[in-house]
């Protein structure tokens, strides 16, 4: 079968003459008119329209008697036709309709073209694509071939109403361009025409060149390139539009998702059409364009091209910086890098003992696998259970209701984190069970934020998922949007900030959700904005949107200048950053027991580098560091006081700073300090210590006071609160019970609790929500009497305890405590850093009135130059003596270092110290000497003194006038011995004694004022 032109020529020469009446086919020498070949004829048209059989069906039309049976062979030629598809079929049917046409002509050609026509046009069919592409090729084909030129050709009364109609627009044109207009223009925004084109093009686009005008006339030649022109023009602009229309409809379809929190099937279903729709053009358009040698125009679609870059910025960035936006590589590899768990039972399964799991009945396996899962800590931990699961446990409804139920009850916090990565890891075992939890969880979340309740376990179960992506992002969304819509009046500002603090960065860095949290945040910031909201809403937002602009500031990186480490330093950073596992902790306590860090200053220095940086090194591993810090033994004892320093130090820059920006690191800090007593590293007495500091640290005379207006410690700020609530709800009482320190003194965990009472009513009410359920959390594992909404009787209780307890004289502070006995003591320097005893805050805080002595000339006398030594030693019984008088608030202000001033002392009072008699003058001298003994780097707790009216008045000092006009003075030693004396009314010193008490009342009943007058 020839293809070439000349066959073309030959072909079309004898179907114009066949046209005209002429008899052009030759017939065999006899024509056989039997019924059974004829019927035999009619059953091959049906089928052997293919180019192995298509001989024979010429053969036959030589040989037989066609012409009686000329109507019976135009409905089974067209059924062959149908059937053809591929190229060299279609030109073995070209060549039978020839045939056929030569032999047949009037009584067969008119009737086969209307049969085709109206299957080409006619558009309610099944695979009318299918059809029209195969019968495109065909009509062209018979059109270049001559036997159908236009539709005039067609039997007028066999055409359908859509044929002819289309007949009756264009009688005179070749019949090829109205079938293949019609054919292009239908459903042209589905392009459903185009694979259908560029099926045409592929065989025929050679025919659109100049050089085959001797194939196709001038006239229909031009019309077929310009409809092919404005095809590919229409094409294209379709193209364009419909990416603009899917960017419009993702966006509708993704606010209504967010908005009603379901997915819309509607939307979904026109979305999906649209997309496939795109995904012919996209894979199309090309193809057209390099078949009609046109250049493709680039696709501007804005939005995407945006979406992209993003990404980019993103993908660069975090090449650039390998953490990326997780806390460290560790972090990001758990959440990203999750295996299957067909991957995990491979590796876990034949490590696992069935001996646990054998002579359990099938709910005690679960029983146990759920509580084993309960106490997961690590990876390896879920791994292990992953592979159980799948081996020992009976996979049925009953287990995966158990294991729903488990997920919804469970009160453990700490490690949902593990629950999340259990479910992602069996993501494909557990579908059914994912999606019932998240619609579990999406309740809870309604009832929250509609309701005056705070489901932490929920929420940050909630979180967990959506950082392994298992939550959908209208669901995620959903939430965030009615929680910022719903944020006034509610709990919801608290709720959202735990939200964008937890996955905040997750949810801007990560392509898929940082647009639409950007526009969330962006709505969050308008509301915010609301005078209806309280100052505790407005505060809460403030702080949270400080932690969430960290996320995304930018880091300026600096070359590190600093010198190479040795080889000793090298070796103790890897071994704590990068060797250190729970199981081997004894083997690598051994080997870093090996170094002399008391004489190797650069392992020193290392080692309590890392160790002073909590935050750096997992929150999960605290406890394991601590652990090693015990396990060195005597090298622990050289490094736990520089450990502990550095980390007190960090504890205080932290309250100076007070930045939002630091609450993570300061709340690792605290952390790091109830791992290192938990390890028996550090003593409670260091922790009572360290609490004291957190809460007066900065406050005049450590006694914080209502109304605060201190920059870093203002009233409406109780992160200090949750620091010292993280750090008790982390330690055991009975533990402290055990040390004899949970009750007594002001130096125990009593003491400070009460004291805290005092603090926390200093405070703006009402507390939010986080902070006031750590508090019960405390309190509700003592006896202390609730006095935290009432500053009264805050300090009553306070007043009250300090008067009944006795602080014991403690001049070192132990670290490591082992049961040898053999512990590392030292003794902490707060002198430097403003922390003072309660001494040295109560003693030479008073000035002589007068000014130093001078001459008539003005002059510094002579006398006072040359008594430096007498001076200072009266400057101590004076402070002495001023140590038994209370302190005014006013004068604390003015001088917070009162012990450093210079005492002027006037000859009147020189002339007074004369007449204290020898027993006075020892007692004074025998608390001075004890005041000097003390260590000044033990921590003293304020002693709210000032405020507790008589009561403190009768103990500390009592002065009166006598009937004959002179003072009595009662002086209390440190060894509780009284002694009176009497002086005259007219002393300076009595005068002054008068004035500060006259002094400290009145500033006593301004701060009882403060109080009462608190909201």
């Amino acid at each position: 079968m020839s293809n070439d032109h000349l066959r073309y020529l030959e072909l079309r020469e004898l179907n114009e003459r066949a046209w005209a009446g002429e008899v052009v086919f030759k017939l065999a020498g006899k024509q056989d008119s039997s019924l059974k070949k004829n019927t035999g004829f009619v059953k091959k048209l049906k089928s052997s329209f293919n180019a192995d059989q298509y001989k024979q069906i010429l053969k036959d039309v030589e040989t037989l008697s066609l012409e009686k049976y000329s109507t019976e062979i135009v409905g089974p030629a067209f059924e062959g036709t149908l059937k053809v598809s591929k190229n060299d079929d279609i030109m073995a049917a070209v060549e039978i309709i020839n045939a056929l046409h030569q032999r047949l002509n009037l009584s067969f050609t008119p009737s086969y073209l209307s049969h085709v026509v109206n299957a080409i046009v006619e558009k309610e069919q099944s695979d009318l694509a299918v059809k029209q592409r195969s019968l495109l090729k065909l009509i062209t084909e018979l059109f270049l071939t001559g036997v159908a030129t236009s539709l005039r050709q067609c039997d007028s009364e066999l055409l359908s109403t859509s044929a002819l109609k289309l007949a009756s627009k264009s009688p005179n044109d070749f019949i090829l361009v109205p079938l293949l207009k019609d054919v292009l223009s239908y459903q042209f925004p589905k392009a459903h025409a185009l694979p259908v084109m560029i099926s045409w093009l592929k065989r025929y686009a050679f025919l659109l060149k100049e050089e085959n005008r001797t194939q196709i006339p001038d006239s229909c030649l031009n019309t077929l390139q310009q409809i092919c022109s404005m095809y590919f023009d229409k094409v294209v602009g379709l193209l364009k539009s419909l990416h603009r229309e899917k960017t419009k409809l993702e966006l509708s379809n993704k606010k209504a998702m967010i908005r009603t929190g379901r997915v819309l099937e509607e939307r979904e279903q026109e979305l999906k059409e649209l997309t496939q729709v795109l995904e012919a053009l996209d894979h199309g358009c090309p193809t057209l364009a390099e078949l009609l040698n046109k250049e493709m125009p680039p696709i501007d679609v804005s939005v995407q091209t945006k979406n992209n870059e993003s990404d980019v910025i993103v993908k660069a960035s975090h090449e650039e910086e390998t953490k990326g936006w997780w806390e460290d590589q560790r972090e990001r590899n758990f959440y990203k890098k999750v295996p299957n768990y067909e991957s995990v039972v491979a590796s876990e399964g034949p490590k696992l003992k069935k001996k646990e799991y054998a002579k359990l009945s099938e709910g005690e396996i679960v029983n146990r696998f759920l509580e084993k899962l309960e106490l997961s800590t690590t990876e390896e931990d879920i791994d292990k259970l992953t592979a159980e699961l799948h081996t020992f446990i009976p996979s049925n409804k009953a287990t995966h209701n158990r294991i729903l139920r488990f997920f919804l009850e469970v009160k453990k916090v700490d490690n949902v984190n593990l629950f999340a990565r259990f479910l992602k890891i069996n993501e494909s075992f557990f579908p059914d069970l994912i999606t019932e939890l998240i619609d579990a969880l999406d309740r809870g979340f309604r009832s929250q934020i509609y309701g005056d309740i705070i489901n932490f376990k929920n929420l940050y179960f909630f979180i967990e998922l959506i950082k392994f992506n298992l939550i959908p992002t209208h669901v995620v969304f959903h939430k965030i949007r009615r929680l910022t819509l719903n944020i006034e009046g509610t709990n919801n500002a608290d709720i959202l900030s735990i939200f964008y603090e937890r996955c905040g960065k997750f949810l801007l860095l990560e392509s898929e959700y940082q647009e639409t949290t950007r526009e969330m945040l962006a709505l969050l910031s308008k509301q915010s904005k609301s005078s209806r909201l309280s100052v505790n809403e407005k505060l809460s937002l403030r702080n949270m949107f400080l932690i969430v602009n960290s996320f995304t500031a930018t880091k300026i990186k600096v070359k590190a200048t600093t010198a190479e480490m040795t080889p000793l330093q090298d070796f103790v950073s890897q071994m704590l950053k990068n060797v250190l596992l729970d199981r081997k902790l004894y083997k690598q306590a051994w080997l870093l027991g090996k170094i002399k860090f008391k004489y190797s200053a650069d392992a020193r220095d290392t080692f309590v580098s890392i160790y002073s940086r909590p935050e750096e090194l997992g929150l999960d591993k605290l406890d394991m560091y601590a652990k090693l810090l015990k396990h060195l033994g005597t090298q622990g004892k050289v490094l736990a006081p520089l450990i502990v320093d550095a980390l007190t130090e960090k504890v205080i820059r932290g309250l100076e700073l007070n930045d939002y920006r630091q609450n993570l690191a300061r709340v690792a800090q605290i952390r790091f300090f109830v791992a290192l007593y938990k390890n028996k590293v550090l003593s409670f007495r260091c922790i009572i210590d360290l609490l004291f500091k957190i809460v007066t640290w900065g406050h005049p005379n450590n006694l914080p006071l209502p109304g605060s207006t201190l920059d870093i410690d203002p009233y409406d700020n109780y992160f200090r609160i949750g620091l010292c609530c993280t750090l008790l709800n982390n330690i055991s009482f009975s533990k402290v019970e055990q040390a004899g320190l949970l009750t007594g003194s002001t130096k125990s965990l009593e003491g400070f609790l009460t004291f805290l009472q005092y603090y926390i009513s200093t405070k703006k009410k009402p507390l939010p929500r986080e902070i006031h359920f750590a508090v019960e959390e405390v309190y509700s594992k003592t006896f202390i009497p609730p006095a935290r909404d009432d500053p009264s009787r805050a300090l009553s209780l306070l007043q009250n305890f300090n008067s009944q307890s006795k602080e014991p004289v403690i001049e070192e502070e132990t670290i490591i405590d082992d049961s040898e006995n053999d512990a590392v003591e030292f003794s902490s320097d707060d002198d430097e850093s403003g922390m003072n005893t309660e001494e040295e805050l109560r003693s030479d805080d008073e000035t002589s009135d007068d000014e130093s002595h001078k001459d008539a000339s003005g002059d510094i006398t002579r006398e006072d130059e040359d008594s430096d030594d007498e001076d200072d030693h009266e400057d101590e019984d004076e402070g002495l003596v001023d140590e038994l008088v209370e302190d005014t608030a006013e004068e604390e202000e003015e001088d917070h270092a009162p012990w450093a001033r210079k005492i002027e002392v006037t000859e009147e009072d020189k002339k007074f110290a004369d007449t204290i008699d020898a027993g006075i003058r020892d007692a004074l001298q025998e608390s001075l000497n004890l005041s000097q003994s003390k260590s000044r780097g033990t921590f003293r707790i304020p002693a709210p003194s000032t405020l507790a009216g008589t009561q403190n008045e009768a103990v500390n000092n009592t002065c009166g006038v006598l009937p004959n006009g002179s003072v009595k003075f009662s002086f209390l030693s440190r060894k509780n011995n009284v002694k009176e004396m009497h002086l005259p009314s007219d002393n300076q010193f009595v005068d002054r004694v008068v004035r500060e008490q006259a002094a400290q009342k009145a500033n006593r009943d301004k701060i009882i004022r403060l109080i009462n007058n608190m909201e």
